[in-house]
């Protein structure tokens, strides 16, 4: 079932601004995520961030560019990546492989339910 508005009356205005970064919060929420060759020393002070926001705000894009740039930092470490459910753990996958070239054997993609069953299995 759809609704159509009343003819004349058009909703051009931006919905969920409240919910959107501006332009300098999504500058500090990105600002770290592919650091310059003086920036190195940055790197032993990582913390952890809440990134949270609507629908294609870039959650995803900060998610695996931080993997990217702890990945290259920090390539004898192993990372897991855990997910809801498996179609959004294949997509992060692919898109990290296409962004990085390859899948790297040191990062390992699960769903917390995989995860789980491994361990307790």
């Amino acid at each position: 079932m759809t609704m159509r508005p009343p003819p004349g009356e058009r909703r051009i205005e931006a919905g969920l601004t409240d919910y959107l970064l501006d332009y300098n919060q999504e500058w500090a929420m990105k600002a770290d995520l592919d650091l310059p060759e003086g920036g190195q020393a940055l790197t032993d002070d990582f913390r952890r961030n809440i990134i949270n926001g609507v629908a294609g705000s870039g959650k995803t894009l900060i998610l695996l560019y931080r993997l990217r740039l702890l990945y290259r930092l920090y390539p004898n470490k192993r990372f897991l990546v855990l997910t809801h459910h498996r179609p959004l753990r294949r997509d992060l996958e692919s898109r990290f492989a296409r962004l990085e070239g390859r899948l790297p054997e040191n990062v390992k993609w699960r769903t917390f339910n995989e995860l789980c069953c491994h361990h307790w299995l």
